[in-house]
């Protein structure tokens, strides 16, 4: 219909140009009747559109999650939707009918008729007269029912229990040295602290002019470092798992970026990790007696080789292994 107007509108720019002013009026009058009528027809297929989307959502053909499931219809319980849903809460390694009653409301039609099935299956079991009889009259699907030595087969009546509990080996501990460092925040990507040493102070003669000092200025130059990790995990697995995996996985990363940065703080190589205590050039080491052993000496030696503005406010952080040495210390004159 637009094309028409348009081609009505030429019509009638030719018609006022040879200066038939009736032929131009009677086809301007047809061009707007026109293109009313395809302004009509654009608002009714808006509407049309407005109503589909508003009562047609676009979904997965199959609901994948339970969020899916819940935007298909909230009012429905998910038989109808998929004959195989399980729900969120369900118990994996556990058939059908070991799972709890109110999961069992929540699966779709195929499973709940699997529940049933092995629930009158072992009560056939239970009420024949022997076993001979019930393994005689049993129909193919009832004895591979009642098998328990194969997973895939069933496991129906002794299921594996399932705890929701995580067994995890945290490691060494992490974050144990950053409450006792200084913890600067910036706003740039590299920088320096300026540093100053301590000026000169004597005893002044009477009359004599004061000693002239200059401390020495200096700088700790700093840079920002990035680390991280990854671990993908499918929207299933979140979905189904009877495990809070996010916060799991939280601990997991807190513990990992806890003990890279103790080890950084000890033993950075300003190369590929900020630098370190151990790499700090004005770092005051001590040598102990023997590699294998230590003596009450080494405690003490080790405690005055530090500077003495800074034994107050120190802190002993050492392996497992030397605190089972120092602990192994005898109480003797030379221990």
């Amino acid at each position: 219909m637009r094309n028409q107007a348009g081609a009505l509108l030429d019509q009638a720019q030719t018609a006022i140009e040879q200066g038939e002013l009736d032929t131009f009026q009677r086809l301007a009058e047809e061009a707007q009747s026109t293109m009313e009528k395809a302004d009509q027809a654009d608002a009714a297929a808006s509407q049309v559109r407005k109503l589909r989307g508003e009562f047609n959502q676009p979904l997965n053909s199959i609901p994948v999650t339970s969020n899916d499931v819940a935007i298909y219809d909230p009012m429905d319980s998910t038989a109808r939707i998929k004959g195989d849903y399980k729900p969120a809460s369900w118990v994996k390694g556990l058939p059908a009918m070991a799972q709890p009653l109110w999961v069992q409301d929540l699966c779709g039609d195929n499973v709940k008729d699997e529940a049933r099935f092995m629930t009158d299956t072992f009560i056939k079991w239970m009420r024949s007269p022997s076993d001979d009889m019930f393994w005689k009259t049993a129909t193919p699907d009832e004895a591979k029912a009642m098998q328990e030595d194969t997973d895939a087969e069933g496991g129906f009546f002794v299921p594996e229990q399932f705890l929701a509990q995580t067994i995890h080996d945290t490691g060494v501990p992490g974050s144990q040295l950053r409450p006792l460092c200084t913890v600067i925040r910036v706003a740039s990507k590299d920088g320096y602290i300026p540093t100053m040493a301590s000026a000169t102070w004597a005893a002044i003669a009477e009359e004599a002019a004061p000693t002239e000092s200059t401390p020495v200025v200096g700088q700790v130059n700093f840079s920002i470092e990035k680390s991280g990790g990854l671990v993908k995990v499918s929207r299933e697995l979140l979905d189904d798992s009877a495990i809070n995996l996010p916060a799991l996985l939280s601990q997991v990363f807190q513990e990992a970026a806890g003990q890279f940065e103790d080890v950084g703080i000890i033993s950075g190589n300003d190369t590929t990790q900020y630098g370190g205590i151990m790499s700090d050039g004005d770092v005051a080491f001590y040598t102990m007696a023997g590699s294998t052993a230590v003596v009450g000496a080494d405690l003490i030696g080790t405690y005055y080789a530090l500077n003495a503005q800074h034994r107050a406010n120190a802190s002993w952080v050492m392996k497992s292994t030397i605190a089972s040495l120092i602990t192994s210390i005898a109480i003797t004159a030379a221990g």
